[in-house]
C-alpha cells in the first residue's frame, strides 16, 4: 500500500465483526441457540438493518423504530416469532452486547503495520456519535488512529452514502480524492459513496454477496480480515 494513500475505515463490521453481538442478543431475546454459521444469520439481520438505517436517514422512521424493524423483518424471513417485549429486549441485549466488543488479532496487526509503514488512517462511521465513540473507546482504536481522524455521521451533519461525508473527510484531512481509501463491509453506504466522492474502494463483502450486486465494482473486493491484512500488507 502507498504510503501517500490514506485509509479510511468503517466502524462497524469492518474493524470489529458484529455477528457475534448479534447473536448473543438474539439467543438471550428469543430464548434459541443459533447453530450452524451465524455470519449467514446476520447477513439477513445486516440487509435490514441497512434499509431501516437508510429509511431513518430519510426521516420516514424514528431510530427506535428503526431498531425495532430491523429485528422484526429479519426474524420473520429466519422463520423466528418474536413478541413486540423479546424485539425490545433483543435491542437491550444488542446495545448490551456492544460494550463487549473486541477486535481481532488480524485487524489489530494491520493497523498496527500501518502505523510502522507511516501509513495515515482515519474513521468513517454512520450512527450517533455518544455511541459510536464508545465503541472506539471499547476497541482502543486511539493507540492507531488520532481522535481528529474519526469523523460520526450525526457530528459532520452527513450521512454515508452521501457523498458530501466523504468531502468532508477530505476537507478536514486536507487530502486529494484520489490519495484517500475507503475500507468498508457496505457497499450501498462505503463503497458507492466513495466511489462517486472519486475514492479507492476496498470491500470488505463478509457475507459474500458481490454476485449479487449490480453496481460498479470496487477497486478490491476481499471477504476475510485475512484477506485485507495480506492485501494491505503487499503480500497477498
Amino acid at each position: 500500500m502507498n504510503k501517500k494513500t490514506i485509509l479510511i475505515f468503517d466502524l462497524d463490521d469492518t474493524l470489529y465483526d458484529r455477528a457475534e453481538p448479534f447473536r448473543k442478543a438474539l439467543e438471550a431475546a428469543s430464548g434459541l441457540h443459533i447453530e450452524g454459521d451465524v455470519r449467514a444469520w446476520y447477513g439477513i439481520y445486516s440487509r435490514h438493518s441497512q434499509e431501516m438505517f437508510e429509511a431513518n436517514a430519510r426521516g420516514e422512521i424514528t431510530l427506535e423504530e428503526s431498531h425495532v424493524l430491523r429485528i422484526r423483518h429479519a426474524a420473520a424471513e429466519l422463520g423466528i416469532h418474536m413478541t413486540a417485549e423479546q424485539e425490545l429486549a433483543y435491542q437491550r441485549y444488542y446495545e448490551q452486547a456492544q460494550k463487549d466488543i473486541v477486535m481481532s488479532d488480524t485487524m489489530k496487526e494491520l493497523l498496527s503495520f500501518c502505523c510502522e509503514a507511516e501509513i495515515q488512517m482515519g474513521i468513517l462511521t454512520n450512527g450517533p456519535v455518544k455511541n459510536q465513540n464508545r465503541k472506539v473507546q471499547a476497541l482502543g482504536l486511539g493507540k492507531w488512529i488520532p481522535h481528529e481522524h474519526i469523523f460520526i455521521s450525526e457530528g459532520i451533519g452527513f450521512t454515508k452514502p452521501d457523498v458530501g461525508a466523504f468531502h468532508y473527510v477530505e476537507k478536514a484531512l486536507q487530502a486529494r480524492p484520489e490519495e484517500l481509501c475507503m475500507i468498508g463491509d457496505s457497499y450501498t453506504s462505503d463503497i458507492a459513496g466513495a466511489m462517486e466522492a472519486g475514492w479507492k474502494t476496498i470491500w470488505l463483502d463478509k457475507n459474500k454477496t458481490e454476485t449479487q450486486n449490480e453496481g460498479k465494482k470496487a477497486d478490491l473486493t476481499v471477504n476475510t480480515e485475512e484477506q485485507l491484512r495480506k492485501r494491505i500488507k503487499g503480500n497477498g
